[in-house]
C-alpha cells in the first residue's frame, strides 16, 4: 500500500493535470481568436505542489496573462449573425491560489475538499502605452463568519500587487486605477482557477466552442459533482453541496452540444 507521501504526490499530479487540461481546452479556442496566452511558468498556467505552511495539503497556483482577448464574443445572442463592431481586444491577468485538504488526513481524491481559494481576474484596455483597468474581480473562499457570504467576489482597483508583478515583470504601467467601493461582497458560485477560465470562455470566446471548455472542466475527476466538496464548517458545521462549484451553474444541455 502506498504511503502518505506517495498518495500526496499522486494527488498533486492529479490536480495539476486537471487544471491544465482545462487550460489546454481554453487555449485552443483562444488561439483561434488570435489571443496571445502567456503563462508565468513554462507552457502551464497552473502548478501544484505541497501547500506552503500547511500540513498534508496541496496548493494549486495559477498565473496567466492573456493579450488581445476579444472584448465580446463574436456571436450575438438573437442576432443570427456575427458582431460587426470592431474589437481591438482586452488584456487579462489571472492569478489564483487554491488549497485542498483531506478527510482524516488521508490524501486521496475521495477524501479531498477545497479548503481555501482566492482567484483574481483583472481586465485592462490599452491606452497611450499604458494599461487602463477596466474591471478587476477577486473571488474569495475561506472560513467565513457573520455577514460574509461563503463564496463571494469583491472588486479591486486593478493595480497589480508585488506578487503579480514578480510573476509578470513585463506588465505595462497601469494608469487611472479604478475608484470603487471595495468592501462590497457579492455572493457567487465557488470559482477556482480552472473555472475562472470557464467564465472567460463564456464571455469572450465563440459560443459554439464554449461547450468544449465546459466539457473539459466536467471531465476532470477533481471537478465532478462527486467527489467535489468544500469546507464550510465555519458557518454550517459541515460540507457544502457540490452544486456550488461554478462549472455546475451552466446548463447541462451544453455538454451534448456538437
Amino acid at each position: 500500500m502506498a504511503n502518505k507521501g506517495q498518495l500526496l504526490r499522486d494527488f498533486i499530479r492529479l490536480s495539476e493535470n486537471a487544471y491544465n487540461n482545462v487550460y489546454t481546452a481554453f487555449k485552443r479556442t483562444a488561439y483561434l481568436e488570435r489571443a496571445t496566452l502567456l503563462p508565468a511558468v513554462g507552457d502551464q498556467a497552473f502548478v501544484a505542489e505541497a501547500a506552503q505552511g500547511q500540513v498534508n495539503s496541496v496548493e494549486v497556483r495559477g498565473a496567466l496573462r492573456i493579450d488581445r482577448l476579444p472584448y465580446r464574443r463574436k456571436e450575438v445572442a438573437g442576432s443570427g449573425g456575427m458582431n460587426s463592431r470592431p474589437d481591438d481586444g482586452i488584456n487579462v491577468v489571472l492569478d489564483s491560489l487554491d488549497i485542498y485538504k483531506f478527510d482524516r488526513d488521508k490524501p486521496s481524491l475521495t477524501n479531498s475538499f477545497l479548503y481555501k481559494s482566492q482567484v483574481r481576474v483583472a481586465y485592462f484596455k490599452r491606452a497611450k502605452g499604458k494599461w487602463k483597468p477596466h474591471l478587476c474581480v477577486r473571488y474569495d473562499f475561506a472560513r467565513s463568519y457573520g455577514s460574509h457570504p461563503i463564496f463571494h467576489a469583491q472588486l479591486e482597483n486593478g493595480v497589480p500587487d508585488a506578487s503579480v508583478r514578480a510573476m509578470f515583470p513585463d506588465l505595462p504601467e497601469i494608469g487611472e486605477p479604478l475608484d470603487l467601493h471595495f468592501k462590497v461582497r457579492l455572493p457567487t458560485a465557488n470559482v477556482v482557477g480552472a473555472t475562472a477560465l470557464l467564465s472567460l470562455a463564456a464571455d469572450h470566446l465563440p459560443l459554439t466552442r464554449f461547450p468544449d471548455v465546459l466539457r473539459a472542466v466536467r471531465a476532470q475527476a477533481l471537478f465532478k459533482a462527486e467527489p467535489w466538496r468544500c469546507d464550510c464548517s465555519s458557518l454550517d458545521g459541515g460540507l457544502a453541496p457540490q452544486s456550488m462549484l461554478a462549472s455546475r451553474w451552466y446548463s447541462t444541455n451544453l455538454e451534448d452540444a456538437p
